[in-house]
Formats: C-alpha cells, sequence, structure tokens
C-alpha cells in the first residue's frame, strides 16, 4: 500500500492528496472509502484534499470526514505556519489517478482503490456513495417546486443529458422529443447548463426548465424529490445512487457495469457500438467521432458523440415507460 506512513494505533491523522483531474462525481465516488476508513481506524482524524474551492461543497456534511480542504488553502495554512503535515504521528496517501484501474485493467476503478486500502471484504453490502442534504437545501427546493407550478404528490421525473466529458452528452433533439412524449402523462423536469435551448421548453404542459438555474447542490437536492432521473453517466447518477433514487444511465463510451453495478437504484442502458466501451475521458480519442466530421457547436460543446446517438428517444422512452410502471406498483425497495 503506498502510504508514506504506515497507520498504526499511535496514527492521529490521515491526509488524502486527491490527484488532479478528478470531478465532483469522483470525489463522490470515494465516499464509501471515507467511511469503511473511519470504521477501521475510528482514533484517527481523515482530513481530505482536493483541487479547486468550489469542489468542496459536493461533500459538505460528510460525517466521515474531519475536514475538507482545497490544495490552496491547504497551501496558505501551510506556509502560515499551521500544524498541516507538521510534525510526527501522521499518514499521507496519494489517492491515485482512478481512471486508470478502470481503463487498462478494466475493473472498477473504486472498488481497485478500496481494494488497494483493504477494504473490499465490506464493499459490497456498503459501497453506496454518501451524500448529505441540507434542511435548508430541501426547504428551497420545495420553494421553488411551489414556484413553478410542480406538485410532489405527482410522479416527477428529471432529464439531464449532459456530462463533465462530452463522449458522454445524449444529444438535446433527443432529449427535447423524449421530454415532450413524457409530458403527456408525467411531471418532466430539464436540468443542465450547456443545452440553453432546452429551457425553451419552459412553459409546455407539464415541463418545467431548471437549466442554468440552480447550484450542483440544489440540483442534486431536487433528485430526492423526483421518482426517475434519467441521463448519462454524471455526478447526478452517483448522486442518486446515494440517495436510492431509481434512475436510468445512458452509457458509452464507459461500462455501465463497471461503475452501478454496485448502486441497487441505477439501471443501465447501454447499446452494443462497434468501438464502445472505449473508456476514453478526451474527445480527440473518438475516432468514430472523426470518421462522422461530428464537431463542436458554436460555444465549443460537443454535442454528442455516434455511440450515444445510437441510443434512440423511442428506446429510452419506452423504457422509462417500463420503469415508472414498476414504480407505481412499488417493485423497487
Amino acid at each position: 500500500m503506498p502510504w508514506i506512513e504506515e497507520i498504526t494505533n499511535e496514527t492521529k491523522e490521515i491526509h488524502y492528496l486527491c490527484d488532479v483531474g478528478l470531478s465532483y462525481g469522483d470525489y463522490l465516488m470515494l465516499t464509501p472509502s471515507f467511511r469503511l476508513l473511519k470504521n477501521k481506524y475510528p482514533h484517527c482524524k481523515l482530513n481530505f484534499w482536493v483541487e479547486l474551492d468550489d469542489e468542496i461543497k459536493i461533500l459538505d456534511g460528510n460525517q466521515y470526514l474531519d475536514c475538507i480542504m482545497s490544495f490552496k488553502q491547504f497551501m496558505n495554512s501551510y506556509r502560515n505556519g499551521d500544524n498541516f503535515l507538521l510534525g510526527g504521528n501522521y499518514a499521507v496517501y496519494q489517492i491515485p489517478s482512478i481512471v486508470i484501474d478502470e481503463v487498462f485493467k478494466k475493473e472498477n476503478a473504486y472498488k481497485a482503490y478500496c481494494d488497494n486500502l483493504g477494504l473490499y471484504a465490506q464493499l459490497k453490502k456498503e459501497y453506496i456513495p454518501d451524500y448529505y442534504i441540507f434542511e435548508s437545501e430541501k426547504e428551497e427546493i420545495e420553494n421553488m417546486l411551489r414556484e413553478k407550478g410542480i406538485e410532489k404528490e405527482k410522479p416527477i421525473i428529471i432529464i439531464h443529458t449532459e456530462a463533465s466529458s462530452p463522449l458522454r452528452n445524449w444529444h438535446p433533439e433527443y432529449t427535447k422529443e423524449l421530454a415532450l412524449r413524457l409530458s403527456k402523462d408525467y411531471q418532466v423536469i430539464l436540468l443542465g447548463i450547456y443545452y440553453k435551448d432546452l429551457a425553451n421548453l419552459n412553459g409546455y404542459h407539464n415541463i418545467y426548465s431548471f437549466i442554468d438555474e440552480v447550484s450542483v447542490r440544489l440540483a442534486s437536492a431536487l433528485l430526492d424529490f423526483a421518482d426517475l432521473l434519467v441521463g448519462p453517466d454524471s455526478l447526478f447518477m452517483h448522486v442518486a445512487g446515494a440517495l436510492n433514487t431509481q434512475a436510468l444511465a445512458l452509457m458509452s463510451s464507459f461500462s455501465g457495469n463497471l461503475r452501478y453495478n454496485l448502486m441497487p437504484s441505477v439501471e443501465v442502458f447501454q447499446k452494443e457500438y462497434r468501438c464502445a466501451p472505449c473508456m476514453q475521458h478526451n474527445i480527440d480519442c473518438c475516432e468514430e467521432g472523426k470518421i462522422n466530421n461530428l464537431s463542436p457547436d458554436a460555444n465549443g460543446n460537443y454535442i454528442s458523440m455516434p455511440c450515444m446517438l445510437s441510443i434512440s428517444p423511442d428506446e429510452i422512452y419506452n423504457k422509462i415507460i417500463e420503469k415508472m410502471e414498476k414504480i407505481k406498483n412499488g417493485l423497487y425497495s
């Protein structure tokens, strides 16, 4: 194990130094290791350092972390002579690039990480991400639902078809078609940042846009009011797994079985495609996209890659109707 100092009964603090390049969803997926590590070493203070100040928010309320700090705050504290990494009785752990395990070893990167910590024995029964919603966030979302005329007592489907990696985006025209069809029978909420044109659907019967209106944390709190989330591999899919909200994950370049097989509330929809799952994060690696001359829009955003374009609105609509029927009949625990 790549500890700088081995953890012993005398160890007082464990410092996680997070690899640069991880995103909100990656941090959330690491939370089971916080829980298991804290249970294994309850006498240790557990500190976690992330790359950017904003990213800290996704871990707000985590009861297993004693301190969360960005690299900038960390270095400022160090320069000011605070007792971070000074003196003895601490262990430092550099979180490896979890992507490496997934791309090259073809195994769940988060599982491999926990296994490396010697924590996998409990993983299958405990590997659900930890996400905490504050009462103030619930109240704010309830007020927004009320203001928009959304009824909590009626079924709510959230559609969010963007991801941090453009390889995973589902086309906005597909999203529009799906939302319009679903709105005949269900309340549909649209989430996102980049697909701003979808906000024009606000005002259609049963369609409500939250696009570019709420923070990441408020959007996550919104999932607790939903019956179903539909979207690609993203932070919100991980949040749905944490909150036990039913979800349908549209997978393409990444293996759905690797990422979600330990989350009971998330069902994977993944079609066979010539080169998928390629397990690549970088859009430049999509040879199929180059062949089809797919280019970014005016804002530099890639709309969708061929493997995601192969997933039709018809297929997802039928799958959603099937899942909503099961939800109505209480077939999900």
